[in-house]
């Protein structure tokens, strides 16, 4: 497997519709997992993203701001690990990232009171599977199966 890149890692991030974002609960310090949708994948692996400010993850993730994101496709997983800080007063960004989808999620629109807008930037990254898709992905199991082999750890990782 060649090495990992910041390319690659990109690549995948923008290919992905639904991330899935966990942080740490601010009242029992477990993990918390949930969907969010990416409005903008940087070429530096910065992710954007806008969130609703009156439910607990936010409030978890201003209390601790260390979170992962997981993104998954047929046949690879990439996990990447950084931080996020809110950018709510970057009127300019959520003028450029607003869309229908959005505000169906806020009533009061742009100017919400609820509106959120984060701004993920990763630290590291870990791909475990194949990046090249489901059929070598089969491919690979099934050569492990045939040669006795043991499953491979990532196929790469890589500090932002």
């Amino acid at each position: 497997m060649s090495e990992l890149t910041l390319e690659t890692i990109v690549e995948i991030m923008r290919s992905e519709r639904f991330v899935m974002m966990t942080s740490v609960s601010r009242d029992d310090g477990r993990l918390h997992s949930h969907p969010m949708t990416p409005q903008l994948v940087t070429d530096d692996a910065e992710v954007w993203f806008f969130i609703g400010l009156d439910g607990g993850q936010a409030d978890d993730i201003d209390k601790n701001p260390e979170i992962n994101l997981s993104f998954a496709e047929v046949g690879s997983w990439l996990s990447v690990s950084g931080h996020v800080q809110f950018e709510n007063s970057n009127r300019a960004m959520i003028d450029r990232l607003w869309t229908d989808s959005t505000a169906a999620w806020f009533e009061g629109g742009k100017e919400d009171p609820q509106l959120g807008l984060m701004r993920f930037v990763g630290e590291s990254a870990q791909l475990w599977g194949n990046p090249s898709g489901r059929i070598a992905s089969v491919a690979e199991i099934a050569r492990t199966k045939l040669t006795d082999g043991a499953a491979e750890g990532p196929a790469g990782a890589i500090e932002l």
